[in-house]
């Protein structure tokens, strides 16, 4: 249990997401288009060239290149009318439903590109030194969102073979719900009544708060500890058939207390009704304005300084071995009289530890 302030200081930083991150749909004339145009023109002229072949392959291939097309514009790719039919099923508080086909739809798969991934339902996995601090005795269920996006590794990996070491205390804090997924930063709980929000902003606020945990976790021992308080946020959604809330998160360090934290959020979208548009574009604008051009490249300074260090400790610990071993071959040499340097050099008997 932990106290939650009801009126913390607003974030300095809020203003500027608010200023970046829009709902509001681009618009632009048919003229604009031309991409959409050459696209269906191309699909148009297949069925004059190959009136014979079988029909599905091409609507296929020409469904996801519009769908594509339309996500390139800043348009998102879920039909009006697919959403709303969901929608109304929904409205019989039907809950799986909900997270099955309107938190899905809103996260449009052309945006996530090769940088983001995103898992459900994924139970995350902490050392206990990474463990959010607890008063309580006894162990704490760990977050398991409904739905987090993450980045994915192949994003920041230095080495061409992606075999940057990682620290090995650090590992449940970079992918806590395991896999190839990075630095979780963006949190959904669908719950299908208005009356069950409440233990969604729970979940969120936990989630948010241990994921922020993890990333102090890296930026402080790269030395990056100021650059985190100032620019690392993360988000949180909640919502049902209904209503739709989102929330932005930071950690703050509590001067009376050395090297604690406290985390606090903010209302960045405050819980109301909400249309297709309007919560597809917010989740693209915090993809793509905040996500892949501010938090990213923050965190890829963090991964990059980290990897050179363990690198860095794995080299020296090889060398201190080979040494070792071979200071012990040269002893046991002269023991018996003759000095054995020809096998100091041996393949053989480098440590790989």
């Amino acid at each position: 249990m932990r106290r939650v302030s009801s009126d913390p200081e607003p974030d300095d930083k809020l203003g500027y997401l608010k200023s970046i991150l829009t709902k509001r749909l681009p618009e632009r004339p048919l003229k604009s288009i031309m991409e959409l145009r050459s696209i269906t023109q191309m699909f148009i002229q297949q069925i004059d060239d190959y009136p014979e072949e079988s029909c599905y392959s091409y609507i296929d291939e020409f469904s996801y290149s519009f769908d594509k097309g339309k996500s390139e514009i800043g348009y998102p790719a879920v039909n009006r009318r697919y959403f709303e039919a969901d929608l109304k099923r929904c409205l019989a508080r039907n809950e799986a439903v909900l997270q099955r086909t309107i938190m899905i739809h809103i996260i449009n798969q052309y945006w996530l590109d090769e940088i983001f991934d995103w898992n459900t339902e994924g139970q995350w996995s902490q050392s206990k030194d990474t463990l959010l601090p607890s008063r309580n005795e006894g162990d704490i269920t760990q977050p398991k969102p409904d739905l987090a996006l993450s980045f994915t590794l192949k994003s920041f990996t230095v080495s061409k073979d992606n075999s940057d070491p990682i620290p090995p205390d650090l590992s449940k804090c970079i992918s806590p719900d395991g896999g190839k997924r990075c630095f979780p930063f963006l949190f959904f709980e669908v719950k299908k009544a208005a009356a069950d929000l409440q233990d969604a902003y729970i979940s969120n606020l936990y989630s948010a708060s241990q994921a922020l945990y993890n990333i102090y976790h890296w930026m402080v021992r790269s030395e990056q500890e100021d650059i985190f308080f100032e620019k690392v946020r993360v988000f949180s959604v909640v919502f049902n058939a209904q209503d739709l809330g989102i929330r932005v998160h930071r950690a703050v360090k509590l001067p009376t207390e050395r090297g604690a934290l406290t985390f606090l959020f903010d209302e960045f979208e405050p819980l109301g009704r909400y249309t297709k548009d309007q919560a597809c574009l917010q989740i693209r604008t915090i993809l793509n304005d905040y996500a892949k051009k501010e938090l990213h490249p923050v965190l890829q300074s963090t991964f990059t300084e980290l990897v050179t260090q363990e690198d860095e400790r794995i080299r020296s610990k090889r060398k201190a071995a080979v040494t070792r071993d071979s200071s012990s071959k040269r002893t046991r040499g002269f023991r018996n009289g003759i000095e054995d340097a020809g096998q100091s050099f041996g393949m053989s008997n480098l440590s790989t530890c």
